[in-house]
């Protein structure tokens, strides 16, 4: 059988140091061709600051948000022929600080003997490692999985109680940041818990959004957000949104059948004109759920309890803030015995490091998602919460 170099392969270059070896590495998780799209859930409210947050010289940084106040501007004035108007000051500015966290995912293992098989498995393909990058491929976009669930995790519990308090993972527990939420926009549910049969869940909303827009003077765009099982289990099986509906539907001379319950369809042919009527904006369905693996074993878990619903400014919620990662900015203090790659991604939100290093008398190849980022809310004095369970007193 003839002789193939593995160490010329593509898959080995991926662990190389020279700008080629990382030039490779950035490509192969970058291309949407090889690695597929990102549809996470946190990326739809939100989006990456295009710039880092600098870091001091322990790796602390520290972000400022700034919000600007929204107004409804009111329509203009007639005036003589060069008639001059009166001056208002701009809008105020509003801002919160916060530090950004460092996270890491499991690691990716490869040992001697693993590297073995993938020779052999090279030299009986001819020299071609498609299958070898495809599996690694593979492994790798499970480290960016990890990645975009602990983002989605912190953007559903920033959005739904204003705050992140890591308690996620093995390793540091602790409150990340809090944003400052004006305590008038934690609201309750209305005159009836949400789940009460006889809850007017459209007019407690109706008079929710009414109370907001009057005390913020704001008349632009907004929307609703709900979890699946809420909009599903509650909402749709509730009282008042079903009568609603028929009364639609009647109206419209659409059919003669009163519905009990309602599916989706009906619901959606129905509640544009009904929300329009209520002077409601559109909702949203929140769909999140991740893995959470501790020492006792895995748990699914949601950022977003079903209980809370948000109202806010249609648009970005967050911007996701971030820093450089120090293992890269450090990397020219390595052990000779050491080689990294590394190659960041989703612009720049994480970085993929693979690293060689001894382990005993062998060697071992790693591969571990490294990130320092975290939501901040960037319209935290028009982010209203309710919490659906605890009725009006």
């Amino acid at each position: 059988m003839p002789k193939y170099a593995f160490n010329s392969s593509g898959y080995a270059h991926l662990f190389g140091t020279r700008p080629n070896d990382r030039r490779l590495l950035s490509t192969v998780v970058n291309s949407e061709k090889i690695v597929g799209t990102n549809p996470s859930w946190y990326l739809t409210q939100g989006s990456i600051d295009p710039v880092m947050t600098p870091s001091d010289i322990n790796g602390l940084a520290t972000f400022t948000v700034i919000e600007r106040e929204l107004k409804a501007a009111p329509i203009a004035s007639l005036r003589s022929p060069l008639g001059d108007t009166e001056a208002v000051g701009a809008g105020g500015l509003n801002s919160y600080s916060a530090t950004i966290p460092d996270f890491i995912t499991h690691k990716i293992v490869e040992t001697a003997m693993g590297r073995e098989e993938k020779e052999r498995r090279f030299a009986s393909q001819f020299g071609n490692d498609e299958e070898i990058m495809k599996a690694w491929v593979q492994d790798a976009m499970s480290l960016r999985t990890s990645m975009d669930s602990t983002m989605t995790w912190m953007t559903a519990q920033l959005m739904s109680t204003g705050k992140i308090n890591y308690v996620m993972g093995k390793g540091i527990f602790t409150p990340v940041h809090k944003a400052p939420i004006p305590a008038k926009n934690f609201c309750k549910a209305g005159a009836k818990v949400w789940t009460d049969p006889d809850a007017a869940i459209i007019t407690y909303m109706s008079e929710i959004e009414d109370k907001y827009r009057q005390e913020w003077g704001w008349y632009g765009t907004m929307k609703w957000q709900m979890t699946k099982k809420m909009f599903v289990n509650v909402f749709l099986k509730n009282k008042e949104v079903v009568e609603k509906v028929n009364e639609f539907r009647a109206l419209a001379d659409l059919v003669a059948v009163t519905f009990n319950t309602l599916n989706i369809d009906v619901f959606n042919n129905a509640w544009e004109q009904i929300r329009v009527a209520y002077g409601l904006s559109p909702i949203e369905i929140v769909e999140e759920k991740e893995i959470n693996a501790t020492n006792a074993g895995e748990t699914i878990v949601n950022g977003w309890a079903d209980k809370v619903v948000v109202l806010r400014p249609a648009g970005d919620a967050v911007k996701f803030m971030r820093k450089q990662i120090l293992d890269e900015t450090y990397s020219k203090y390595l052990n000779n015995s050491v080689e990294r790659n590394f190659a960041p991604f989703n612009s720049g939100l994480g970085m993929l490091v693979n690293t060689t290093v001894p382990n005993g008398m062998y060697t071992e190849w790693q591969t571990v998602v490294l990130f320092s980022a975290v939501p901040a809310l960037v319209e935290f004095t028009k982010h209203v919460i309710v919490d659906t369970s605890t009725a009006n007193s």
